[in-house]
């Protein structure tokens, strides 16, 4: 999937939303993955079975540690939820309105917490001597550089592609067949934010805009919005040639539409890509 990112707009349309790596939402889920979290653990990137492998060392390393971990846990198991998406959903909540270390705590009231985030607000403090007595600190700063890469693998894919599109020599990568699932930037945060609010809603949801469009279609739309051809086809061995593993992300494609994020009510403001791609680098 796409996000169509605020980093490839011109300055003075920056958006001021960003997804960046979070220490904060880092040290909640390594803290739910230390208490027994195991949700598709298996089909997970290498990086997370490595911090866990950290973690359960460091944890071990000193009584206090341990102590911590237990008192974490505790509270964990007598606040978990039935499904386990439900669970990962409560605690992202949670982190997202949460100070960042080394001082974790809520950094709003009660009253303007959703309620799924209010109801295990009690795990701050243990988290936070968690995160003091197992070095967290420094198993973020080990795997942080690891982290950045893979959500960069992505952003610079996106920017590679963007070049030659600005330079008039764009056009469809691949078979241009491949199905390319976006979401603009402002649509992804906000429904972060309409879920957040809306306690029925649970369960995975697709994070992508309602019209999925094939690569062709993609590359004409970008040379739109650009005032550039995309007459250039970029046969897929050249492009591998030249972007390494990037050029994977920008040759298979997948095809995912929000049926659950509409049928909860959410509204996307860039629903078609034209005017998406318009806001973002027009």
């Amino acid at each position: 999937m796409f996000a169509l990112l605020a980093e490839l707009c011109p300055a003075q349309n920056q958006s001021p939303v960003a997804l960046d790596t979070s220490e904060t939402l880092f040290t909640v889920l390594t803290a739910i993955n230390t208490c027994g979290y195991d949700q598709e653990l298996a089909s997970s990137d290498p990086l997370r079975s490595r911090v866990r492998s950290e973690v359960a060392k460091a944890r071990e390393a000193t009584q206090e540690a341990k102590d911590a971990t237990q008192a974490m846990c505790t509270f964990y198991e007598a606040h978990q939820q039935p499904e386990a998406s439900r669970t990962l959903a409560q605690y992202t909540s949670l982190a997202l309105y949460t100070t960042p270390p080394p001082n974790i705590a809520a950094k709003v009231k009660d009253s303007d917490m959703p309620p799924d985030a209010v109801a295990v607000i009690g795990i701050l403090p243990l988290v936070q001597k968690f995160y003091e007595t197992a070095g967290l600190h420094n198993i973020w700063e080990g795997d942080r550089q690891a982290y950045s890469a893979l959500t960069g693998r992505y952003h610079e894919a996106l920017a590679k592609m963007l070049l030659p599109f600005k330079l008039g020599l764009g056009g469809p990568l691949g078979s241009g067949t491949q199905w390319v699932s976006w979401i603009h930037i402002d649509d992804l945060a906000a429904l972060f934010q309409f879920l957040l609010e809306k306690p029925d809603a649970f369960g995975p949801f697709n994070a992508t805009a309602p019209q999925p469009v094939t690569m062709k279609v993609f590359a004409r739309s970008l040379g739109r919005a650009l005032h550039r051809p995309a007459i250039f086809p970029v046969p897929g061995p050249m492009l591998k040639l030249a972007l390494g593993e990037v050029a994977d992300v920008l040759l298979t494609g997948q095809y995912v539409e929000p049926q659950r994020a509409r049928a909860v009510g959410f509204t996307f403001r860039f629903a078609d890509l034209d005017s998406g791609l318009r806001d973002v680098v027009g």
